[in-house]
């Protein structure tokens, strides 16, 4: 399953090392190290999947990523160092945590369960307005109670 995967890391040799890997994954991944790049490509192509550093992570980078062109179907994992970190990234809004280092199987599995998670709901957006557009989703009738005679 390929995707869409932006990463949003300062370090380098995290941030390229987690590209290669992603890469040789077949996933679409780009990789930015601040913020102001972050929010141009998340308007540009609006990734599957976010993986950003725990510590960049805070709750005004969060709404703004929510009310942004491209970002509102876009799943946030945190990459924090240690198990309090997940914590707070969590207690914060993230979608998900995963503990530095990052890479093989675990990696793979959860990024392909946010990925599908993120297509199924565009999906359904995309037949709820489809629906509308063909008069399939009128307002629901008022329900009227029997007059007790």
């Amino acid at each position: 399953m390929s995707g869409r995967v932006l990463i949003a890391d300062s370090n380098d040799t995290q941030r390229k090392a987690l590209a290669l890997e992603l890469s040789e994954a077949c996933y679409d991944v780009r990789a930015v190290t601040s913020e102001p790049a972050l929010w141009a490509a998340v308007s540009e192509a609006a990734p599957d999947v976010l993986l950003i550093d725990a510590d960049a992570a805070t709750p005004d980078v969060l709404r703004h990523l929510r009310t942004c062109r491209g970002g509102e179907d876009t799943a946030v994992v945190g990459m924090a160092a240690t198990a309090s970190g997940r914590i707070q990234a969590l207690k914060i809004g993230l979608d998900d945590t995963l503990v530095r280092p990052l890479g093989g199987a675990m990696l793979q599995a959860r990024l392909r369960n946010h990925i599908r998670s993120i297509q199924l709901l565009r999906k359904l957006r995309r037949n709820r307005i489809a629906a509308s557009d063909y008069g399939c989703a009128e307002a629901a009738a008022q329900w009227q109670p029997a007059v007790d005679v």
